[in-house]
């Protein structure tokens, strides 16, 4: 079982569904059977909330679903029972479970409904909303928290600057909806080069970053070159003059601050843009204060 930092509510999230069911399933029974020792003295009908609002909450819909539909089974089989419960009519027993089954429902929707929202909020404020690519902030929190990933574990990783070329001709020709629609191709392109644990950040204009965890210089080369591969592919066919400058730094050791290493990586770039632009431009950190190795 996976433990990570954090609210240890929400850590079972993390779980695989057979745990998270589990889990549900312990706590549900374990009010259930509180509700059948203390008997009709004391309700403890709010208290099936509990599970039912924690695997809405936390779980996927079906899981939060069966979490409901348990909670109804247990509190109903408790009620008719085992507390002391007599219905003199069989229409106000059926009456009493419908009321309880439907409030749990709604409850188990509306929270559902409730965190979708907070995620899709959490995901907005996280996006560059023209190219969904992650912003600066994002970017930075991720580049600090590799940085300290680095510091405990000594893993080696790469961030890389990325320039479009030729971007103020495209705007001054197409316009900037003409614009627009280059950078969200870039960015699409860029996102469908990388790995699912790559991170393409817009800091803003034509400029982006990457964040490329797990690279060593080879790696970084590789996926580099993929990038500018597909990126040239691209434009070729929608017959634009865009081109990118990348400076990348590959990290074996971690930097004094993930401002410092964007910068290098920014200075690296432009020393592409004064060669002639539509190239990469690698360097190793600690082991130099300059590129030492540089690819066109």
């Amino acid at each position: 079982m996976r433990i990570e930092q954090g609210n240890w509510i929400e850590q079972i999230a993390h779980q695989p569904i057979w745990v998270q069911v589990a889990v549900y399933t312990l706590t549900v029974l374990t009010i259930g059977r509180l509700d059948h020792l203390l008997g009709s003295d004391i309700v403890l009908s709010l208290f099936y909330l509990i599970p039912i609002a924690w695997a809405a909450w936390c779980s996927p819909q079906p899981v939060a679903l069966y979490t409901t539909l348990l909670s109804f089974l247990v509190i109903f089989l408790v009620a008719e029972y085992s507390s002391g419960f007599v219905y003199t009519e069989t229409i106000s027993s059926l009456w009493r479970s419908v009321t309880e089954l439907g409030f749990f429902l709604v409850t188990s929707t509306l929270i559902t409904k409730l965190r979708k929202t907070q995620d899709r909020l959490r995901w907005l404020s996280s996006m560059d909303e023209l190219t969904h690519a992650i912003n600066v902030r994002v970017f930075t929190e991720k580049l600090a928290q590799k940085i300290e990933r680095s510091r405990r574990y000594a893993r080696p990783f790469a961030i890389a600057y990325l320039d479009l070329d030729n971007f103020k001709q495209v705007n001054d020709q197409g316009g900037h909806l003409e614009g627009d629609r280059i950078l969200k191709l870039v960015s699409q392109v860029v996102r469908d080069s990388i790995r699912k644990t790559d991170l393409l950040a817009r800091l803003g204009g034509d400029e982006f970053a990457l964040l490329l965890p797990e690279t060593d210089l080879s790696a970084a080369k590789t996926a580099i070159s993929r990038i500018q591969t597909q990126l040239a592919i691209t434009m070729q066919a929608e017959q634009s003059p865009i081109t990118v400058s990348i400076g990348v730094v590959v990290c074996t050791q971690p930097p004094s601050s993930q401002t410092m290493l964007i910068h290098y990586a920014d200075q690296l770039m432009y020393q592409v843009k004064h060669r002639g632009k539509n190239a990469a431009q690698f360097a190793m950190y600690p082991d130099a204060n300059a590129p030492r190795h540089n690819s066109e």
